[in-house]
C-alpha cells in the first residue's frame, strides 16, 4: 500500500480548521472581556481543551503515518519540502501541548 501525500495534505488542512475554531473561541473568551457565568466558562475552556486534544492527537498521528511511509525522507534531497512540513507540524503539536497546558491551568486559577 502506498502513501498518499494528498491524503496528508487534507487531513492536516482539517486539523488547521479545528485548531483556528479554538483559536476564535481562545479570542472570544479570552480576550475579549465578557462577563459570563463562571461554569459556562469553565464549560467554554474545557470545549476548547478537547477540540485542542482532538487536533494534537491528528496532527502528531498524521506527521507520524507520514514520516512512517515517506521513504528516503530524511536522505533525499528531493523532499526537503515535505521534510519540512513534518517538522513544522512536529513544532505545532508542541504548541498546542503547550496552550492545552495553559487553558488547563486557567481552570484552575
Amino acid at each position: 500500500m502506498t502513501y498518499n501525500i494528498t491524503t496528508y495534505f487534507d487531513n492536516t488542512r482539517n486539523i488547521c480548521m479545528y485548531i483556528a475554531f479554538s483559536l476564535v473561541l481562545i479570542i472570544f473568551f479570552f480576550i475579549v472581556p465578557i462577563n459570563i457565568f463562571k461554569p459556562i466558562l469553565i464549560l467554554i475552556k474545557l470545549l476548547i481543551i478537547f477540540i485542542l486534544s482532538i487536533s494534537l492527537y491528528k496532527n502528531t498521528s498524521e506527521s507520524i503515518t507520514a514520516m512512517k511511509n515517506l521513504n528516503n525522507l530524511l536522505d533525499d534531497e528531493s523532499q526537503v519540502s515535505m521534510r519540512n512540513n513534518i517538522l513544522m507540524s512536529y513544532l505545532l503539536s508542541v504548541i498546542i501541548f503547550i496552550l492545552i497546558i495553559y487553558i488547563t491551568k486557567s481552570i484552575f486559577l
